[in-house]
């Protein structure tokens, strides 16, 4: 098993979001906050304010979809919600802004991986969270 991860120099670590920290394609400030000063943003249309833009992650999700497809056999990546939608977008070969119709759910599991061939690129599971919901659990009685 080979396990690498993508830092700085292979570009798909996280991206600036401006002088707040770095951040893919995540506000660090509340949604409702940048709303207050701009009432139509839209994260996957506008980008960050003062940060990095939806093209500028396409980018690197270029960059990444690019190196997965010169590997052969199974890669596990990890990454968080917002640049995986845009990853899946990419994968895809749709305009990053379409991550919009990707809802992913906290710690979901998702494949990406080919119809048939290379040339047919496929979404084979998507926002899967089975794993993480927990049935409640009953109390023991008390004897």
């Amino acid at each position: 098993m080979r396990c690498e991860a993508l830092g700085p120099q292979g570009r798909a670590a996280e991206g600036q979001q401006g002088t707040r920290g770095r951040c893919p394609l995540r506000a660090l400030r509340a949604t409702a906050d940048i709303h207050q000063e701009r009432p139509d943003w839209y994260l996957f249309r506008d980008g960050c304010p003062g940060g990095e833009s939806v093209e500028a992650v396409g980018a690197r999700a270029d960059h990444v979809v690019a190196r997965l497809r010169a590997l052969d056999g199974d890669v596990l990546v990890f990454s968080h919600g917002h640049f995986l939608r845009v990853l899946a977008a990419r994968w895809l070969g749709l305009p990053a802004g379409d991550a919009r119709y990707f809802v992913l759910s906290t710690a979901a599991l998702s494949i990406l991986g080919y119809e048939h061939t290379p040339d047919e690129p496929a979404i084979r599971l998507w926002n899967d969270n089975r794993h993480a919901v927990q049935e409640p659990i009953e109390p023991c009685p008390v004897q």
